[in-house]
């Protein structure tokens, strides 16, 4: 089998698609946390659009302990576990619903709070991360936070515990700066110009290719688990 064939036929184990839609579906192993900005420069119905990209995303992987699981976080003055990562893990109509379940919040942009907790419980074994498998946290903003120096320093701890960050910043309110700051690396910054962006399917199954081909760091305290 030439090279050429062989990393075909891994692509295609890797991803299936349905006849309706060509929708991805990945089987890979990934501990994910959507992290969402519920602050008062959302609002509701852009908060909805943030929980439909996140219940899409959710459809494009195989579920399970053995295989991909979704946790969400919600913060604003404060932060909150939504859906840990052992929750509804086999059960993908559970875990959507979920998602649709959680409310918009309003209030301030702490961004450095919610790094900090996805380090100390969102990303914990007693959440249900599990040890050897590539953490992914997917951090969508649409503004700066109330604490540029504090949310660096937070993401670089983050990063340092060997979770990938990736950031979808919206708009043109972000610091760009402090969003470079925040991700792995350059390509793990993956912009929309407005909330509406988020519904494009093309987007959506980048992101779902980017998040599969993360890997475990080569150490911790390396930037970035994939490039």
């Amino acid at each position: 089998m030439t090279i050429l064939s062989a990393s075909l036929l891994i692509l295609l184990v890797a991803v299936t698609f349905t006849e309706s839609g060509k929708r991805l579906r990945f089987k890979g192993k990934k501990d994910v946390v959507f992290i969402l900005d519920s602050s008062g420069s959302v609002g509701t119905a852009d908060f909805k659009e943030m929980k439909n990209f996140a219940k899409y995303e959710t459809y494009l992987y195989k579920l399970g302990k053995k295989a991909t699981q979704f946790g969400l976080d919600l913060f604003s003055t404060t932060v909150t576990t939504e859906i840990k990562l052992k929750d509804n893990n086999r059960c993908g109509r559970c875990l959507r619903n979920e998602i649709n379940s959680v409310n918009y919040k309003g209030g301030k942009t702490n961004t450095f709070f919610a790094l900090d907790h996805a380090r100390f419980n969102s990303f914990s074994a007693s959440y249900g991360a599990r040890t050897g498998v590539p953490k992914v946290a997917i951090v969508m903003t649409d503004g700066k936070s109330q604490g540029k120096d504090k949310t660096c320093d937070s993401a670089k701890d983050l990063r340092n515990s060997g979770v990938t960050i990736m950031v979808i910043p919206i708009g043109d309110k972000v610091d760009k700066k402090e969003i470079d700051c925040m991700a792995s690396s350059k390509s793990f910054i993956l912009p929309v110009k407005r909330f509406a962006g988020l519904r494009n399917r093309v987007f959506r199954n980048r992101i779902a290719k980017k998040v599969f081909a993360v890997k475990l760091p080569a150490s911790i305290g390396e930037r970035g688990s994939s490039g």
